[in-house]
């Protein structure tokens, strides 16, 4: 019988909640992560533009859940406007999952 070889499991979950963010409501909105594999993680939030907006998380971290909050403000503190968004994960440079939601105020 030939040998397989086993390949590493890798799973990522980004979750926003509630989406569309509705800060009239809420004064932030938290965003999950399950991270299966330990590194250099970075969680931002960019325009539909593709502008980066902010950086909620860039550290080494272990696998595991993590919950990152944000109350849509910008690199600056200063409110950000209602519209279209992207989160997106990184771990160790690579980009991992993408998700899109829509921030009301």
């Amino acid at each position: 019988a030939a040998e397989e070889e086993e390949l590493p499991f890798t799973n990522y979950e980004l979750k926003i909640s509630p989406n569309p963010v509705n800060l009239r409501s809420r004064k932030k909105t938290t965003i999950s992560l399950n991270i299966s594999e330990k590194g250099n993680i970075k969680l931002e939030i960019f325009n539909i533009k593709g502008q980066k907006v902010k950086t909620l998380i860039d550290a080494f971290a272990s696998r595991g859940n993590y919950n990152s909050e944000w109350d849509g403000t910008d690199e600056n503190g200063k409110p950000v406007s209602t519209g279209r968004y992207i989160c997106k994960l990184m771990v160790n440079g690579e980009e991992k999952l993408v998700r899109k939601f829509v921030l009301i105020r």
